[in-house]
């Protein structure tokens, strides 16, 4: 669809100049010539938009440029692939088809008695003896759903996640984050839950496999 206004300010400006040979001026020939390339230009930046609405975020991929470390399938540093950043709500300038394609998925919503559990596709290997990555801080949680934080300064660890969505929409990256909403356990009177934990240290005597 973008490329139509690209293709629509090349046809226009040809008519444009074409149409100006027949001008009676120098100076009216001039200023055809300027407002066929300002309708160029204006048709070459509509071609680069893109809407992003609401309740939306929108997944970038680059279809040009260095390409990703090895074992890396997130770009943090323009990249050629699939983008850490994502964009926001309301209208992006610049995005040009054939070197940008951009994905608009929903937010992801875990419902009342319900919460995410993420799983990471990409970050630095899990510490050895361990089936989830360690829980974040309260204070770092939301920062590290930002893809560029959790790859970068955040040094997240790629696989499953301690950490989980309590209910609520949330903006993900869905190259980096797969989510799957489970219901909450309730523990009925007159019962108790027994819980095994995958993350932390192994007690005394007892080997991470056995723990």
């Amino acid at each position: 669809m973008n490329a139509i206004f690209l293709v629509a300010g090349v046809v226009l400006a040809i008519v444009i100049i074409s149409s100006s040979a027949k001008l009676p001026s120098k100076a009216l020939r001039t200023a055809a010539g300027v407002g066929a390339l300002a309708v160029l230009l204006l048709g070459l930046v509509l071609s680069s938009a893109r809407f992003v609405g609401e309740d939306e975020r929108g997944i970038v991929s680059k279809n040009i440029g260095k390409g990703l470390p090895p074992g890396k399938i997130l770009a943090v540093n323009g990249e050629k692939g699939p983008q850490a950043k994502i964009l926001g709500p309301g209208l992006h300038l610049f995005y040009w088809p054939g070197i940008y394609k951009v994905e608009e998925v929903q937010l992801i919503n875990i419902n009342a008695e319900e919460v995410g559990i993420l799983t990471a596709k990409d970050g630095q290997p899990l510490p050895a003896g361990q089936a989830f990555a360690p829980e974040w801080a309260p204070e770092d949680y939301k920062n590290m759903l930002t893809a560029e934080y959790f790859l970068g300064e955040g040094n997240g660890y790629k696989g499953p996640q301690a950490s989980v969505l309590t209910p609520g929409k949330y903006p993900i990256n869905t190259k980096l984050f797969d989510v799957k909403p489970v219901k909450v356990t309730n523990i009925e009177g007159g019962f108790v839950g027994v819980v095994k934990s995958n993350v932390g240290v192994a007690p005394d005597g007892v080997t991470a496999e056995e723990a």
